[in-house]
């Protein structure tokens, strides 16, 4: 599996400002450098197993929120499922998942900032 140390990096970065904690004040929870956090945050350094614990832990949140989407980085990892699920599906009800999922997706990307809200 591929790691996204971006993503990561800006998960970690959305709950800290969430939280309204500095950058030195989580870095110094977790016992790491100011610099170190940076890189995280910008996706420079990946970050061992843990340093995501004790940064989860300082930000009150859980190691799964900040590793969120590392597990569909490959991009085919859901497709064959989407398609055998749909296998035995009319056309009519090939389109209504269709036009369900295109409006989930709408749906969870408008309201992401929602979801950091909750982490807190």
């Amino acid at each position: 599996m591929i790691i996204d140390t971006k993503l990561i990096g800006k998960r970690v970065k959305e709950v800290r400002v969430a939280r309204g904690m500095p950058q030195m004040l989580l870095a110094e929870k977790c016992d790491i450098s100011v610099p170190y956090l940076s890189y995280i945050e910008c996706g420079k350094k990946k970050p061992s197993l843990e340093v995501i614990i004790k940064i989860a832990m300082a930000l009150n949140t859980s190691v799964d929120s900040l590793l969120e989407g590392n597990q569909t980085t490959y991009s085919g990892i859901y497709e064959k499922e989407i398609v055998e699920a749909m296998y035995d599906c009319s056309p009519y009800e090939k389109r209504v998942l269709y036009e369900m999922l295109n409006s989930l997706k709408d749906c969870i990307r408008q309201n992401r900032s929602l979801m950091i809200n909750e982490l807190k």
